[in-house]
């Protein structure tokens, strides 16, 4: 979605990204060509589930985001953001399957998600703007690196509020990350 106003999307249907699946006219998935570009230090492009860019007032509601190739969802520069009752179950073998990534996005309200990837289960970034206005609130994540705020703060993360979060065989529970700096 980019540019969209009032928007979103609402079931109890399954989204399934097929990252593991092997692809059709290859011999190979997604998520092992991220690992093999992984090993020669280079950098697989794989696609994301599903993108928000620049959008106004979206809902993601009740559905199930499965096997993403990279992250499951991601909203970037988006003023609006609510995702409810969603569940996102990825295997961790997937290089870099974040759960939810609001980047740079603003009035954002992430409650009642089931959560487990291999990575980062809720991400607050603010790459290319500032993230603020979110909360996170009786959600469950389990089985990955936990919930992170920062890494990508170039912009600043300001007015978070995380109540109710469930924690289960995580790596991290919530964790703040920061930009390298360059000491000279």
């Amino acid at each position: 979605m980019h540019g969209t106003i009032g928007s979103g999307t609402y079931g109890k249907g399954t989204i399934d990204g097929r990252g593991s699946t092997i692809m059709t006219g290859k011999s190979i998935a997604w998520c092992q060509l991220a690992r093999n570009a992984l090993a020669i230090r280079k950098y697989q492009n794989n696609p994301r589930l599903i993108q928000i860019n620049n959008s106004l007032d979206v809902t993601i509601y009740q559905i199930t985001l499965t096997n993403s190739p990279f992250y499951h969802l991601v909203a970037h520069e988006t003023n609006g953001f609510t995702v409810w009752g969603i569940a996102i179950i990825a295997t961790t073998y997937v290089l870099n399957g974040e759960g939810i990534d609001p980047v740079g996005t603003q009035n954002v309200t992430i409650t009642h998600c089931n959560i487990a990837t291999g990575d980062d289960d809720i991400a607050i970034k603010a790459l290319t703007a500032p993230a603020k206005h979110m909360s996170v609130l009786n959600n469950n994540i389990h089985h990955s690196v936990g919930m992170a705020i920062g890494n990508e703060c170039t912009h600043g993360v300001s007015h978070v509020l995380i109540s109710g979060l469930t924690i289960n065989s995580t790596y991290n529970g919530i964790f703040i990350k920061r930009n390298a700096l360059n000491h000279q």
